[in-house]
């Protein structure tokens, strides 16, 4: 497992005081892993509220980022010929002479 931590505007307890608590808490057939984990603890903790989630492929789903997700899913498809805002607008001029 891998513990993830995001702390805004908050000091205490500490970073690795959280971290400590946190791995008190796992059942002992869970070991440590910072390379590959099987499972993510995100801890968020923000002034006075604290929320933490268990969750598997973290990384691999991009942090759960949307944005990211979809970059990745339509990569391949930029680099074909024609495909891309840019060059479609390319295309535009060099045929019209306009936009």
């Amino acid at each position: 497992y891998k513990v993830e931590l995001r702390i805004r505007n908050h000091n205490t307890p500490t970073r690795i005081e959280i971290i400590q608590e946190v791995a008190k808490c796992m059942p002992s057939n869970y070991t440590v892993d910072l390379d590959d984990p099987d499972v993510f603890i995100l801890v968020e903790a923000f002034k006075s509220t604290f929320g933490m989630s268990i969750v598997e492929d973290y990384y691999r789903f991009q942090k759960f980022n949307v944005m990211e997700l979809a970059n990745a899913r339509n990569e391949p498809e930029r680099f074909e010929k024609g495909a891309g805002r840019v060059q479609d607008k390319k295309q535009d001029v060099n045929d019209n002479g306009t936009l």
